[in-house]
């Protein structure tokens, strides 16, 4: 088990290596589910305790809560991270490396689908901007379109990572010429 300051310095450390606000659910799960660095509830705890003094700041956006080091946080972390040690420090130095770009991705792409009343499925594709530093709440392309049957709008669903960036390439350069 780790302190609570221990806690709330491999927290900041987090934010700080990502790089970019994290949802409080892929923070949480990075920290406990992921990498055992933090157990559930203190992690919980800390968090509202960085936001209350802050050292992180929290936005609201598409229905998510997202985090990020404020600089009050970065100067905190600054005096202190030597307190973290060391074999986390770079274990999470090497998953904020290893994983930047799909936690980006992650958050940047949204997606889900549903049944309407005459059996056909919507299908909900979004892309939203990404800012350093800012939680991600202008959407550059939201789509939504009609297909015939699950099968259909699983395979969209399970594809649009993928396919995302393609997408709206091919779509920007047919719209905008």
């Amino acid at each position: 088990m780790v302190d609570n300051t221990n806690c709330k310095l491999i927290l900041l450390y987090v934010l700080d290596k990502i790089e970019i606000p994290l949802e409080r659910d892929l923070l949480l799960s990075i920290c406990y589910y992921d990498n055992k660095w933090l157990m559930y509830h203190e992690a919980t705890e800390a968090i509202t305790q960085l936001e209350a003094v802050g050292f992180i700041h929290c936005d609201f956006s598409n229905k998510q809560y997202f985090y990020s080091i404020t600089p009050k946080g970065r100067q905190c972390l600054a005096s202190f991270y030597t307190r973290i040690h060391n074999s986390i420090r770079e274990s999470i130095s090497k998953y904020a490396k290893e994983n930047r770009l799909n936690l980006r991705k992650k958050q940047e792409l949204f997606r889900d689908y549903f049944q309407n009343q005459d059996g056909t499925y919507t299908i909900s594709l979004k892309i939203f901007e990404s800012k350093r530093g800012k939680a991600l709440d202008k959407a550059l392309l939201d789509l939504k379109m009609v297909v015939d049957d699950k099968d259909q709008a699983r395979y969209v669903y399970e594809n649009w990572e993928d396919k995302a960036a393609k997408i709206y390439e091919l779509l920007l350069d047919n719209l905008v010429e």
